[in-house]
């Protein structure tokens, strides 16, 4: 939540003086926004790596093999920092290709495109930092992570009103200052494991690829962070549909989806909880805490869903005003996105607590092949098929909810799947044990 309150400071900053006047301040905003599928595919993947970077180290802290431990974290940041070198050597020169190919705006493209090399700079940093707050939560320890985002975002907000108001640079100056803010996160996070004591220090001299750890952390990593590209990859698809509608819709759509943000990421955080909380009561042996951890995961996952999603449906005006108050037609077109997502949005944290549960219990291929067929494959043929042979009949705004109303449709199906795999396994798993 800390981290989308420092995304929303530039989500607003340059919504509101990202250029000379208000028509260059929403097409700013509309260049940032283009580019949120296409980040979101190189951060998220790395994320579902540092998943199974985190489950080898919980696996291992649970089960007493410290020996392991020092492999498999140093062998997790020495396979993170090839990652973000890689994500910037294949998306600098590949930027405005795909961009071109997504269907953006001609009038914002050459934005889009210096917003989206600029902030490369500062996806090894990103992947690294994954990495090494998976290692630290993986351990019982969720403050220091926090700590270290909160001083990066703190400076990112910071620059961006330089960037951004004090000189002019528009969206290019947001993405300057988000790079800088994640190398300094990544700084503090390694300097602090240089400094940890065991096992959980870091040595540069350790660093490197060790077989064994590589294949724990690719075993439970690969699937989740496949299920992330195909996630990002039906996003970018619907991105493609939605840069269709022009500028004033998709920076409407980018102040809504940071709105929504909001809602995902307290849905998210059950989903880390419960997969780490089972990973570690797996590796004790402990099967009724598994039982006790899903339940409740998705009994709170249940009413925060709906009380904030709720909120964000029934406040969406106001909310939207404060990123474009100058348009009035961004503002209309990201109610449209809430009214679809907003109050269904517990189905998305159901399916989440579902995937975490499956992986916790060391099933991680299992759910990303259901979220394949759920989510990315649905939503995809929806805009295939439904969407494209249905809108040219709707008004604007109705062919733009038919778009959104993927969403929700996606979630109950997955979600319903995700928790009848789940019990399934938690059944053989008690069978195992009662034999």
């Amino acid at each position: 939540l800390l981290q989308l309150i420092f995304n929303t400071a530039d989500t607003m900053m340059v919504g509101r003086w990202g250029g000379a006047t208000p028509e260059e301040s929403t097409a700013a905003m509309a260049a940032v926004g283009s580019c949120a599928s296409l980040v979101n595919l190189f951060v998220n993947a790395s994320l579902g790596l540092s998943v199974g970077c985190g489950i080898a180290v919980a696996h291992r802290a649970a089960g007493g093999r410290d020996s392991e431990l020092s492999a498999v974290i140093h062998t997790g940041l020495s396979l993170a920092a090839c990652l973000g070198i890689g994500a910037v050597l294949v998306g600098m020169p590949l930027a405005r290709p795909i961009l071109s190919a997504m269907d953006t705006d001609a009038a914002i493209l050459a934005d889009a495109v210096s917003y989206l090399r600029v902030y490369l700079f500062g996806m090894p940093a990103c992947v690294v930092y994954n990495f090494a707050a998976a290692v630290l939560r993986a351990r019982g320890d969720t403050v220091r992570p926090l700590i270290f985002l909160s001083i990066g975002g703190g400076v990112n907000v910071i620059l961006n009103a330089i960037a951004v108001i004090g000189l002019g640079m528009g969206a290019v100056g947001v993405g300057l200052a988000t790079a800088v803010s994640q190398w300094l996160s990544c700084l503090l996070v390694i300097l602090y494991m240089l400094r940890s004591e065991g096992e959980y220090r870091l040595r540069f001299s350790s660093l490197g690829i060790k077989r064994e750890a590589l294949s724990a952390i690719l075993g439970a990593g690969i699937p989740a962070a496949l299920q992330s590209i195909l996630f990002n990859f039906s996003a970018l698809i619907l991105q493609s549909a939605i840069n269709g509608f022009g500028p004033v819709v998709v920076a409407g759509n980018t102040a809504a989806l940071n709105v929504e943000g909001y809602i995902y990421t307290t849905q998210n955080a059950l989903y880390h909880t419960a997969m780490m909380l089972i990973a570690r009561a797996r590796g004790e042996g402990d099967i009724a805490r598994i039982g006790h951890v899903k339940r409740l995961s998705s009994a709170t996952v249940l009413v925060i869903g709906v009380s904030v999603g709720m909120a964000a449906f029934l406040l969406g005006r106001p909310i939207l005003s404060l990123y474009a108050p100058e348009s009035a037609d961004a503002v209309h077109a990201g109610l449209i996105r809430l009214a679809a997502v907003g109050p269904f949005y517990f189905l998305c944290g159901l399916m989440e607590v579902g995937t975490g549960s499956l992986r916790g219990m060391g099933r991680s291929l299992l759910p990303t092949v259901t979220s394949l067929i759920g989510c990315c494959v649905l939503r995809i043929l929806w805009v295939l098929t439904v969407f494209r042979f249905v809108s040219p009949t709707l008004s604007p705004d109705g062919a733009l909810y038919l778009l959104y109303l993927c969403f929700p449709i996606s979630w109950l199906l997955t979600a319903a799947a995700q928790h009848i795999l789940a019990a399934r396994e938690l059944a053989g798993l008690k069978k195992a044990e009662a034999t």
